[in-house]
């Protein structure tokens, strides 16, 4: 083998490896996409937890279902120091929302599309529902503005979403 055919199979060996290299990057760019995609359909932005418009969401809600002696907590928003990247964080909060209604299957509708419209990613980490020992009458059925808490319902969850981070700002990370 001469010095011209030793210097084509090395440029071709060097050529097949940034091919390799190439095919690998498209390869996790896709990925990426892939799975920002799948956080946008889930509501999820960089912006970090929208409080405000979680609220708004929780007030239409309550609304919808007739929802009684509402309280919502919910935690200043904190950065995951576990999860921390260069550019981008995880947010979270911890959220309790205590409420009445008058049936079981209104407060699980509400928690269902609570779940279903808050930005960013929620999970449930405790949900208990008390039937109270309230005696039916007619004037509860037949009025609607008489109605009372016959179902008490307290629930736990914690709420994440990406926030993006400027370097050297991290100053609420735990």
């Amino acid at each position: 083998m001469d010095a011209l055919e030793k210097e084509v199979y090395k440029d071709n060996a060097q050529l097949k490896t940034q091919l390799l290299e190439l095919q690998d990057r498209i390869k996790n760019v896709n990925s990426m996409l892939t799975q920002w995609t799948g956080l946008q359909e889930r509501h999820v932005t960089t912006s970090g937890l929208k409080i405000e418009y979680a609220k708004s969401i929780i007030d239409q809600l309550r609304q919808s279902y007739l929802i009684n002696n509402l309280e919502v907590n919910i935690s200043s928003p904190v950065l995951r120091r576990d999860v921390l990247k260069k550019y981008v964080g995880l947010e979270y909060s911890e959220v309790a929302i205590n409420f009445g209604t008058y049936v079981d299957i209104e407060a699980l509708q509400f928690i269902d599309e609570l779940v279903n419209k808050m930005p960013g990613i929620v999970h449930i980490t405790r949900l208990r529902i008390v039937r109270l020992d309230t005696p039916i009458t007619e004037q509860i059925l037949i009025r609607k503005e008489a109605k009372k808490d016959m179902v008490q319902v307290k629930l736990n969850l914690i709420w994440h979403d990406l926030k993006s981070i400027i370097s050297g700002q991290n100053d609420d990370v735990k």
